[in-house]
């Protein structure tokens, strides 16, 4: 998965709140899945979706063992993601009420994705994009925005540590990766982050 991000794309959203009572299994992939929503700045994160957990409770699943997450982007529009802790994706009972929520759904015009949770915590793509997500409040100048993108316009593509020596600032990596944050540049999430990953320019492809 390469991030790969656009112009015209909605800024990332704050974190969204977390209601407390979950448990800790239930908190952590809350925060890994905001993790990836985040790091990917095409992703803008709704809030709770009230509709979709009054369903989840009313088919006899426990809204508190499970995250959903309405989020929204500019080319798929609104859509919710229903992740499931890796005991509950065991449990046919729970599968099969979520599918019959999702066609339900479907049926009225909203798009669910159901999301086991070893898709979410699957490393390494889930530490780069901690590490794009941390680096999104950077400030980076319009002059040290530039020097990355010359430099990567002379190349085509280049290293994380090369880019980071083009620019003068006192996180240079940390520049670089709010620039993929921002939709300048994109990498490949799925590959450990080091000093020799690959950095290109996004040019309005798609991961």
């Amino acid at each position: 998965m390469s991030v790969a991000l656009h112009s015209n794309v909605l800024p990332i959203s704050s974190r969204v709140p977390f209601p407390s009572g979950r448990s800790f299994e239930v908190r952590r992939l809350r925060r890994n899945l905001q993790s990836l929503l985040l790091s990917h700045s095409h992703f803008q994160i709704v809030g709770r979706d009230r509709r979709v957990e009054v369903a989840v409770q009313a088919a006899g699943v426990n809204v508190e063992e499970l995250v959903i997450l309405k989020v929204a982007t500019p080319n798929l529009g609104a859509m919710t993601i229903i992740c499931v802790p890796s005991r509950l994706s065991q449990l046919p009972r729970v599968l099969s009420a979520l599918l019959h929520i999702k066609r339900e759904g479907k049926a009225e015009g909203r798009k669910m994705v159901i999301v086991p949770a070893a898709f979410v915590h699957r490393q390494p793509r889930l530490s780069s994009a901690r590490a794009i997500e941390d680096a999104s409040g950077f400030h980076v100048s319009r002059s040290n925005r530039l020097a990355v993108l010359e430099h990567l316009l002379e190349r085509g593509q280049s290293t994380l540590m090369n880019c980071a020596l083009a620019v003068d600032h006192p996180a240079p990596f940390a520049c670089v990766l709010q620039m993929v944050a921002a939709g300048d540049l994109k990498m490949n999430l799925n590959k450990r982050l080091r000093p020799e990953t690959r950095i290109e320019i996004a040019r309005g492809d798609s991961k």
